[in-house]
């Protein structure tokens, strides 16, 4: 399959492996608490990357699962494949923690997160 100029960032949360043929991970919102502008950070970051035909490969959809399942900051590729179009990468957030940050940080947080995968 040819490379696909990227379209759209979602994010998820889990605290169950993000494997195939398991409890498929739910929008974020009840593992961690999320600002009303959460949902827009993906939308429009995946927005500006695909105005510089940015690409990752084959799938023009990341989903980003945030886990308690991993290790804090940790990040990896997940085995679910669900589409040819759609990536799942899982990172490691530490409830407690997140859900204590104030509205700015949990932004600035999720922007940093996303920019860096």
């Amino acid at each position: 399959m040819p490379d696909r100029i990227l379209k759209d960032i979602r994010y998820f949360e889990s605290d169950k492996p993000n494997i195939s043929g398991q409890s498929t991970p739910s929008y974020f919102g009840k593992i961690f608490i999320p600002t009303k502008d959460t949902i827009f950070i993906g939308e429009r970051i995946a927005r500006k990357l695909n105005e510089f035909k940015f690409s990752f490969g084959e799938y023009d959809h990341i989903y980003l699962n945030f886990t308690t399942i991993l290790k804090e900051n940790q990040f990896q590729l997940s085995e679910r494949n669900i589409d040819k179009t759609i990536k799942y990468i899982d990172y490691g957030l530490d409830q407690i923690k997140f859900n204590a940050l104030n509205d700015s940080e949990k932004d600035k947080f999720i922007i940093s997160v996303t920019i860096e995968i």
